[in-house]
């Protein structure tokens, strides 16, 4: 149920330049959760729990970027996530990012917490 799915093996990839421009364009927080990864907190006070049908869908946002997980629980207790990021978080028509293109996000972000 991810919202990535798969991608196909032709896809093109990012150019690092590209990346680059995109990182400047990120909030700090965007660019925080692409390197440590989302903050969820599924405490009582920061969720939602819907029925759906037979489905339970448990929503939690990111306490830095406010980017959306809502798991979905069946019946059974098995489970999928999907993701609705915030506006700008996704790099669409960049292409595929590469780990190098990861580190250049990671780049950026020391670059900007240095320079404060």
């Amino acid at each position: 149920m991810s919202s990535t799915g798969s991608r196909p093996a032709s896809a093109r990839l990012a150019s690092l330049d590209d990346v680059a421009r995109f990182a400047e364009q990120q909030e700090t927080e965007n660019l925080l959760c692409r390197s440590w990864g989302h903050q969820w907190d599924p405490s009582p006070l920061t969720h939602d729990i819907k029925t759906v049908g037979d489905e339970h869908h448990w929503i939690v946002e990111c306490l830095r970027c406010a980017s959306t997980r809502i798991r979905v629980f069946a019946m059974d207790g098995s489970s999928a996530s999907r993701y609705e990021y915030t506006e700008g978080y996704q790099a669409r028509g960049l292409g595929r990012l590469t780990s190098r293109a990861r580190g250049t996000l990671n780049v950026a972000l020391i670059n900007r917490l240095k320079s404060r």
